[in-house]
């Protein structure tokens, strides 16, 4: 599909990449692949993910940010 070939391509020449989603996009498979969670630099979010996405942000070195 053209738009995720050109999304990709933005990630590829982005400084830092950013994703935002409510908390149901969390263990919810997408239609859709953009990135791994590799190359994520943030995840801006909603609510305040479970043990496992804050376990796995911090060993990738992702800030997560969410209401507190």
């Amino acid at each position: 599909m053209v738009t995720v070939s050109f999304a990709k391509l933005v990630l590829q020449r982005a400084h830092e990449v950013i994703f935002v989603g409510d908390h149901s996009k969390f263990d919810n498979p997408a239609l859709y692949k953009i990135a791994d969670i590799d190359e994520l630099d943030y995840i801006v979010t909603d609510e305040k993910p479970d043990a496992a996405w804050l376990a796995a942000c911090q060993q990738k070195n992702i800030r997560l940010v969410y209401p507190t």
